[in-house]
């Protein structure tokens, strides 16, 4: 989504240019059971960064009934935000509302601290848009097909701030999917949300479903992921999955399924602030500015 990003069913107008209605008449979505797992937290300060090593791949633990998952060893990307700038790849592109209503992005709102990136939201008025903040990419650098992603982050707190940690293909591609590894709406620091959207070819469909963490994710940081196999992909945090969807149980809806084949898919972090009518709504005089997403590593197995 570099250009005007889609977002989710809750998200905006898509980059296809499809009006807010219309996507939502598009989109069939199914929501899954929220499960309840317990996560430890990992309590992290500046002074006391330790990352995590860059290999082996984390060990997914299944609960009773999933379907087991591919490992992948090869570890083929290993990004992480302890420089002065952005790793090699990584972009944090030009001024653009990637399609959200009140968030313009911004490179000022992007920022290294020696042991992550942090995506900064403002409530400073620019360019017509209520708020600022951070996104960063690896659009036109770097893309994948199947594979275990682990973004390792740190979350604000806010009602109408919205995180994302995801995969996207380049505009208007012809299949188009989009993998939502983590999406936070943080009036709520506990309730993670991972998806999968279909843009092309029609009918557009979403599928949600998430899990509630016992830890609070602004209290340190943790490893959201996703093993994206052939015919199916494995939602995870902290090693723990939480959901799966097949491509079988799309084609049983008469989903068209976008995940196997096609142009590969990038990796995108941001943080939003939402408009009245975006998932999550508003800020309300509870919401703190700035607030900041930090992100850690981001690292590949294939």
């Amino acid at each position: 989504m570099m250009s005007d990003a889609h977002r989710w069913m809750p998200r905006p107008a898509g980059r296809a240019g499809l009006g807010r209605s219309s996507v939502f008449a598009a989109l069939l979505v199914t929501v899954a059971a929220v499960a309840v797992i317990g996560i430890r937290a990992t309590a992290t300060t500046g002074a006391s960064v330790r990352l995590p090593p860059p290999s082996p791949a984390p060990a997914i633990s299944l609960p009773l009934g999933f379907a087991r998952v591919a490992r992948y060893s090869q570890l083929v990307k290993n990004f992480r935000f302890t420089g002065s700038t952005l790793p090699a790849g990584w972009s944090a592109g030009r001024a653009s509302n990637h399609g959200f209503g009140a968030t313009l992005f911004q490179r000022a709102r992007v920022s290294l601290t020696g042991s992550s990136v942090a995506l900064s939201a403002t409530d400073q008025p620019t360019g017509g848009y209520p708020y600022q903040s951070g996104w960063i990419s690896t659009e036109g650098s770097f893309s994948m097909t199947y594979g275990l992603v682990d973004f390792r982050a740190k979350m604000p707190a806010g009602q109408g701030l919205w995180s994302a940690l995801w995969l996207d293909q380049p505009d208007h591609s012809n299949p188009w999917g989009e993998i939502d590894v983590q999406e936070m709406l943080l009036g709520d620091t506990h309730t993670v949300y991972g998806s999968l959207h279909n843009w092309a070819p029609g009918p557009g469909w979403a599928q949600l479903q998430s899990t509630v963490m016992a830890a609070d994710a602004t209290q340190g940081f943790h490893d959201y992921q996703v093993v994206w196999q052939p015919g199916m992909l494995t939602w995870a945090i902290d090693g723990v999955a939480y959901a799966q969807y097949t491509a079988a149980q799309a084609a049983a809806a008469a989903q068209p399924w976008p995940f196997d084949g096609g142009t590969g898919f990038y990796l995108i972090a941001d943080l939003a602030v939402a408009a009245a009518s975006e998932w999550g709504g508003a800020p309300n005089a509870s919401t703190v500015f700035p607030a900041t997403m930090q992100v850690q590593s981001v690292r590949v197995w294939e």
